[in-house]
């Protein structure tokens, strides 16, 4: 069992469920193919969960803070949370939707910079750029 497994057998553990084949397999999913849409999930999943299952999980997986929902306007996204990968940013792209991870150890310096000018403590934050991607430039 890898560490994020572990991890995620923990989180539900300590809220009193278990770590299921259909739920394992989602996060697998989610690890490999994130962020998705849960349309997305629920079709890339459709050969061994069904959509209800995929819709029950991830109304829990949020719950209990496995996952994080990515809102650009009325659309929305699913992504695994700071649990289980580094902090990052996001780009979108207008045209297809595509969503790139951004990581930047020197914005993450300049963010925190700017908190303590201005003597804020931040318990959090996010960047997103919105624009278009390669193939819809």
């Amino acid at each position: 069992m890898t560490t994020a497994t572990t991890t995620l057998k923990n989180t539900l553990k300590a809220s009193s469920f278990s770590l299921t084949g259909p739920r394992r397999y989602i996060f697998k999913v989610l690890q490999e193919h994130g962020p998705l849409s849960t349309v997305e999930l629920a079709e890339r999943c459709e050969s061994t969960v069904n959509r209800a299952t995929v819709y029950r999980t991830v109304e829990l997986f949020e719950d209990l803070g496995i996952i994080n929902r990515l809102w650009y306007g009325f659309k929305s996204t699913i992504e695994l949370s700071e649990i289980f990968m580094p902090h990052h940013h996001h780009a979108v792209c207008e045209q297809c939707g595509e969503t790139l991870d951004i990581t930047s150890p020197e914005l993450e310096i300049v963010i925190a910079r700017l908190a303590r000018a201005r003597d804020f403590l931040a318990l959090g934050h996010s960047l997103e750029l919105r624009g278009y991607c390669k193939n819809c430039q």
